[in-house]
């Protein structure tokens, strides 16, 4: 999954057991796990709206940064950062052609 998917969010911040986060709440893991395995986007997005509810309701986090990522490169790579973050080495060339 790329980091435009909320499991990437909902799943290591939110479902019980994470190591990235100190919150417990049994439906959210229900729906959580509900969402990772079903292949209907339209219900995938109606039971991500759900999660977002009850954290809504829960606040078991306060977002106070979001990083922008920073990327360093030579001159002579030819590379544009992707929006997904995914960085692929097949995407990149030497601007010289070595």
């Amino acid at each position: 999954m790329t980091t435009l998917d909320a499991d990437t969010v909902y799943r290591p911040l939110f479902r019980s057991g994470s190591v990235l986060a100190n919150y417990s709440n049994a439906e959210v893991d229900r729906l959580v796990d509900e969402a990772r395995t079903t292949m209907d986007g339209k219900k995938r997005l109606g039971l991500y709206h759900r999660i977002g509810r009850i954290l809504i309701e829960d606040t078991p986090a306060v977002p106070l940064n979001q990083q922008v990522d920073l990327y360093g490169v030579a001159k002579r790579l030819v590379w544009k950062a992707r929006s997904d973050e995914a960085i692929r080495v097949y995407d990149m060339a030497l601007a010289d052609g070595k």
